[in-house]
C-alpha cells in the first residue's frame, strides 16, 4: 500500500509522515517512509543539483526528476510493496504533477512519463495537506529561501497550490485537510482516514 502526504513546501507534510509512521508502527504495521526527490544514493546525487541554482531547461528539469522517482520506485517503493509494507511518502506523484502543471506542462504527456516512471503504479491514498500560500511562508520562516524551490516565489506556489487542489477533486482516492488547524488534529485526521484504509487496524491505540 502507498500513502502519499502531498502539499506545498512548508505545509507540514514531513511532520505529519514522521507521526504516521510511528503510530503505524504501533499498530506492529511494517512501514517503509520515503521522501521525494532523492531516496537512494542515485536520486540524492541529481537532488543536490535540482536544488541548486545550475541553469536548466524545464524539459530537462522534468527528465531529472522522472530519473530520481524511476531509481526510487524500483529500487526502493516496489520491493517493499511486494513485501507488503506500506509506503508512506513525503511528496510524490502529485508533487510531480502539480509542480509540472504549474510550470506550464502538457498534461497528457506529463501523465504519460509518470506512468512510465512509476510502472503505473497509483497511491492507495493521496492527502493533500491544504492551506494558503502566506501560511506555509510563515511556518518555513528563514528557511524558506534555502534552495531553488524555495525561492520559486509566492505567485509560483499559488499556482501549484490550484494545480494540487484541481487534482484532489478530479482523481479518486484524495483527500484534503485543512493544514491551518493543529499538528495534532491534523495527525488524527490522518489517522481516522487510515482506519478506513486498513481495516485490520485497532482503533483502541
Amino acid at each position: 500500500m502507498l500513502i502519499e502526504i502531498e502539499g506545498i513546501d512548508g505545509i507540514g507534510k514531513t511532520t505529519q509522515c514522521e507521526i504516521l509512521c510511528a503510530w503505524l508502527n504501533t499498530q506492529g504495521i511494517s512501514t517503509l517512509a520515503v521522501s521525494e526527490p532523492g531516496g537512494t544514493r542515485f536520486g540524492t546525487g541529481i537532488k543536490k543539483t535540482l536544488v541548486s541554482k545550475v541553469p536548466r531547461d524545464r524539459k530537462s528539469e522534468t527528465f531529472a526528476f522522472l530519473a530520481c522517482k524511476t531509481q526510487l520506485y524500483v529500487e526502493v517503493i516496489i520491493p517493499a510493496l511486494a513485501q507488503e509494507k506500506v509506503v508512506i511518502a513525503d511528496r510524490g506523484q502529485g508533487s510531480f504533477l502539480s509542480y509540472n502543471l504549474a510550470k506550464g506542462a502538457s498534461h497528457d504527456e506529463i501523465i504519460a512519463l509518470l506512468k512510465l516512471a512509476t510502472a503505473n503504479i497509483k497511491p492507495t491514498l493521496t492527502i493533500l495537506l491544504d492551506a494558503p500560500v502566506e501560511v506555509a511562508i510563515k511556518r518555513n520562516g528563514s528557511q524558506y529561501k534555502r534552495s531553488r524551490f524555495d525561492q520559486a516565489g509566492q505567485r509560483f506556489f499559488e499556482k501549484q497550490r490550484l494545480e494540487y487542489l484541481k487534482l484532489a477533486r478530479e482523481t479518486q482516492d484524495w483527500i484534503i485537510i485543512d493544514a491551518t488547524d493543529t499538528i495534532v488534529n491534523i495527525s488524527l485526521i490522518i489517522r481516522n482516514y487510515m482506519i478506513k484504509t486498513l481495516p485490520t487496524v485497532q482503533t483502541t491505540k
